[in-house]
């Protein structure tokens, strides 16, 4: 089987990432190992950002031009420069550090900056970006169907990055992913574990989720069988996606990508219709209260 499809994603390289995650510090070496792994299982690219200054300097240590760099632009200091120059500074940052003199995508993680006063001129900048090949696509990383129609509005990107997982399938039920695919917009998606949440067992769930103890509970009989386990469930939901064109999927060891890849992937994978659910409070991590 071939992760062609799977972006390897690098928050954990800068220090831990998810609610199941330890904040792990990652051995330079193993690092060097995934990456290494990842090519060989044709995983060809990566996603990282500005903020993840330890991944960046890592990546381009280890030769980043072996793989199409995402890498996203944060949201504006309260600095005096105008919004342009700081995205521009702040890829220049990403470049030097990443060894790089193009990447593939810039993603605008607050694309909503988009909204404002300074709106068109960071369109301006982004396609001036883009015509001198310092990017070769733009992309928006948004975290549901109402922020991205508001921005699609005023501008197409190439790449729109969503969360999407089993629990999470607003975008799929409201038409949204059918739509990108017809502007012919290419679709990522991230949290395909939810962070991690999807995979963990109840005892060892914050007492916070104990509100969608029903859900939880079908999910975990799901996967109560010998044919199934949660890892699986949530590979295989994501990458029976048609309209889907990639997948980001972050580690924390070179085990658990082997691990990973070892999955067997099943066309036609499909789910009970009462795993999912809209609300908002579990499924955006920036709302979990724990």
């Amino acid at each position: 089987m071939s992760f062609s499809r799977v972006i390897l994603g690098s928050a954990q390289f800068a220090g831990g990432y998810g609610i199941a995650n330890d904040q792990i510090k990652f051995n330079i070496n193993e690092i060097y190992e995934i990456l290494d792994y990842s090519l060989d299982i044709g995983i060809n690219k990566i996603d990282t950002a500005n903020a993840y200054e330890n991944a960046e300097f890592i990546l381009g240590n280890f030769g980043a031009n072996q793989f199409r760099i995402i890498t996203k632009i944060p949201k504006k200091d309260k600095v005096s420069i105008s919004y342009p120059e700081w995205m521009e500074k702040k890829l220049e940052e990403s470049l030097n550090r990443l060894k790089l003199e193009t990447i593939y995508c810039l993603h605008l993680h607050s694309p909503e900056d988009l909204l404002t006063l300074e709106g068109e001129s960071i369109i301006l900048k982004l396609e001036e970006l883009k015509r001198n090949r310092l990017i070769k696509k733009i992309g928006f990383s948004v975290y549901n169907s109402k922020q991205l129609k508001d921005l699609l509005n005023v501008m197409k990107p190439d790449i729109v990055q969503v969360p999407l997982n089993v629990f999470d399938q607003r975008m799929i039920k409201d038409g949204t992913l059918g739509a990108l695919k017809d502007m012919k917009i290419k679709i990522h998606i991230r949290s395909i574990f939810l962070q991690g949440l999807m995979l963990m067992e109840a005892k060892e769930r914050p007492e916070y989720f104990d509100k969608w103890k029903d859900l939880f509970d079908k999910w975990d009989q799901w996967n109560n069988h010998k044919l199934r386990n949660k890892i699986n469930s949530c590979l295989n939901f994501s990458m029976n996606l048609e309209n889907v064109s990639n997948i980001i999927i972050g580690v924390d060891s070179l085990q658990q990508l082997k691990e990973l890849y070892g999955n067997e992937i099943i066309n036609d994978f499909l789910l009970p219709d009462d795993l999912c659910t809209e609300d908002e409070d579990l499924l955006d991590p920036r709302r979990w209260q724990i």
